[in-house]
């Protein structure tokens, strides 16, 4: 499975799209390389795993309109036999063949309306082929990570004893990296996360059985640190309010490091934890530099 993931994001191969998903799961199957282009975007894995290229729009919201000012984009200079280098051979499947996906989502906890869409979006592409005329079937399983590192060690358990050999998530980089170190690579089981973008997700000593599809914070920061000096901000000063987790830790370092090496100046760091009944102090620490 782990190779196979590689197989249909090659930039080599055959190019199919979410409207042809049936047609690309029966070319899967009869071996052949195919380049499958999602809906947000066309992903390329590196050889950790991380997607090859990324872009971040930057957009006002003014008055109740939005307007993308600009696109910072990523990994541009690969050339295409950089995105190819970790592609794996195509190999088929003989007779009928029933893949077993697990989908391991936060249902509830912080990211609760989050981890249903996604859900849904797993759960979609497995009856597009169900529905299809296909020697393949698709059998998923849901389990809620409830946000919450512990459930989601418990829900990876769970999908892994009951011969899941991949999983779609977890959605957090917080339960991500606990459940990729506790349940995925010492089982063998691959993990794709389509949200984890914490930077130590890059360094798992993982045997390549953890992707992700959204780009790592270490590209999300100086995306942003270009919006703040640049300008339509123009500023040489900056405060940083985030989230007290792995995500919010590793995100706010990136912007906070490439701030600086775009000489400016970062004063208060102030970290908060979710669901309290009021920010106003941190707002007044943060804002007091």
């Amino acid at each position: 499975i782990r190779d196979r993931v590689r197989t249909v994001a090659n930039p080599d191969g055959e190019e199919f799209g979410p409207s042809d998903l049936p047609d690309a799961v029966e070319a899967v199957a009869a071996g052949d390389a195919i380049n499958y282009i999602g809906a947000s975007s066309s992903v390329d894995f590196d050889v950790n795993g991380d997607v090859a290229t990324a872009a971040y729009d930057i957009t006002d919201f003014q008055d109740g309109e939005l307007e993308t000012l600009d696109t910072v984009e990523f990994g541009n200079e690969l050339s295409e036999e950089d995105r190819s280098a970790t592609a794996a051979d195509p190999a088929g499947v003989d007779g009928e063949f029933t893949a077993q996906i697990g989908v391991l989502m936060p249902e509830t906890g912080d990211l609760g309306p989050l981890g249903g869409p996604i859900r849904d979006g797993a759960l979609l592409a497995a009856t597009q082929v169900n529905d299809a005329d296909l020697n393949v079937t698709v059998e998923t399983r849901v389990e809620d990570t409830q946000t919450d590192p512990q459930a989601g060690i418990s829900g990876a358990n769970a999908l892994v004893n009951d011969g899941f050999g991949a999983v779609v998530g977890p959605a957090s980089s917080n339960v991500n990296l606990q459940v990729a170190d506790q349940v995925f690579i010492p089982n063998g089981v691959v993990g794709i996360s389509p949200s984890s973008t914490d930077p130590n997700v890059t360094d798992l000593d993982d045997n390549g059985f953890i992707f992700r599809t959204a780009p790592s914070d270490l590209l999300q920061g100086p995306a942003m640190a270009d919006l703040a000096v640049g300008d339509n901000v123009g500023a040489s000063s900056s405060g940083t309010l985030y989230l007290n987790d792995a995500y919010g830790q590793s995100l706010e370092e990136s912007y906070v490091n490439a701030f600086e090496e775009r000489d400016g100046t970062v004063g208060q760091r102030v970290s908060f934890e979710p669901n309290q009944p009021t920010y106003s102090s941190q707002w007044s620490d943060v804002l007091n530099q």
